[in-house]
């Protein structure tokens, strides 16, 4: 889906309101399945990040390296 500059502005409305009509629904319907695709991102980014709070609440195992060098 593009922009329409004032040319192509022009030419849809020498179509007559049927072209119109279907320009906008069109619109609509990208619009409308743009923000299921952010919301669903969202959610999904949410949820990660609630999983991730749940993990870290949990004790985890501390794991240390000592390196000794003798003289």
């Amino acid at each position: 889906m593009s922009l329409l500059g004032p040319e192509g502005v022009s030419h849809l409305a020498l179509q007559g309101p049927e072209a119109v009509n279907a320009r906008l629904e069109s619109f609509s319907r990208y619009e409308n399945a743009l923000l299921e695709h952010v919301l669903e991102r969202m959610s999904a980014a949410t949820a990660a990040t609630a999983a991730t709070r749940e993990g870290s609440t949990r004790l985890k195992p501390l794991l240390v390296t000592l390196l000794v060098s003798l003289p």
